[in-house]
Formats: C-alpha cells, sequence, structure tokens
C-alpha cells in the first residue's frame, strides 16, 4: 500500500474529515462529544491525546474547550515523556476506540462509512498521521478503518 511514504488512495475514499459528513472523523471533533480517559473527562480526542504527552498536566487539556487551543498547549509542552514516540500510536488507537464505542451516534456515522478508504488528507504537510499531497503514512485512518472493523464485529 505504501512505498517510498506514497499513500494510494482508492478512487472512493473519504480524504477530508470535514465539511458536514465527515468532520465526525477528525480527532477536533467535539460536537456533543464526551468521554472519559484516565479519570478526566473530555470533549475531543485530541485534548485527550495531548494531555497524554504529559500526564501530570492532563486536568488542564481536560478543561480546554477548543481542540485547537489543546493541540497548541501540547505543542509547547516542556517536559514530554520519554516514551512518547513509543507509545503514541497505541493512545492514538485507544482513543479513537473510546470516541466511537462509547457514543452510539458516532458508531453509527463511522459504521456507515461501510468499506470506504479513510485518508487523513491534509495541507499541513502531516505525513504520520495523514497523508499530505500524496505522501504519507495515514495513521489515523487506517486506525479509523480498524476500529470500524472492530464495531462491527461487536
Amino acid at each position: 500500500m505504501k512505498e517510498n511514504n506514497v499513500y494510494e488512495i482508492k478512487e472512493n475514499a473519504i480524504t477530508l474529515f470535514k465539511g458536514k459528513d465527515y468532520s465526525f472523523l477528525s480527532n477536533m471533533y467535539s460536537y456533543k462529544v464526551e468521554f472519559e480517559y484516565n479519570g478526566l473527562t473530555f470533549n475531543c480526542v485530541e485534548s485527550a491525546y495531548q494531555a497524554q504527552k504529559d500526564p501530570s498536566k492532563a486536568d488542564r487539556f481536560s478543561r480546554c474547550k477548543r481542540p485547537d487551543m489543546a493541540k497548541k498547549m501540547g505543542s509547547n509542552l516542556k517536559n514530554i515523556r520519554s516514551d512518547w514516540e513509543d507509545v503514541k500510536e497505541g493512545i492514538m488507537r485507544e482513543l479513537v476506540f473510546i470516541k466511537f464505542s462509547q457514543n452510539e451516534r458516532l458508531k453509527k456515522r463511522l459504521l456507515n462509512t461501510g468499506d470506504v478508504q479513510l485518508v487523513e488528507g491534509n495541507t499541513w504537510g502531516d505525513t504520520y498521521w495523514g497523508v499530505c499531497n500524496g505522501v504519507g503514512l495515514n495513521k489515523l485512518g487506517e486506525i479509523l478503518m480498524d476500529v470500524r472493523e472492530k464495531l462491527r464485529d461487536k
């Protein structure tokens, strides 16, 4: 599927997690979303994910109302946990599963995407979680498709 980080995007893929139809796939989506993670309540995956970079400051992220502010706070952390690169993908996988398994409305919307390929397309150069200009690993899209499959089997 990937050669030299070029990501093969199928013809009918969902490639933008924006707008009325697909914004719910984004980690920034916070409309009527609330879930608990490690004893704190978060309103979006982005806030919970950023909080895990320095769990001692997680309560600040749980109070953050806007996902873009949580992302900015996470980018400005001074003491990111030493194992972050090793654990970040597993944390993201866990958070995405929680988001869709604990919210029936979102679960139904994810399942309604059927077997369509999910690609976190972006213009800001994120080639780890997404794909920019055809290049990237699409880790978030892959996680979403895995979570969809697990929820389908339940």
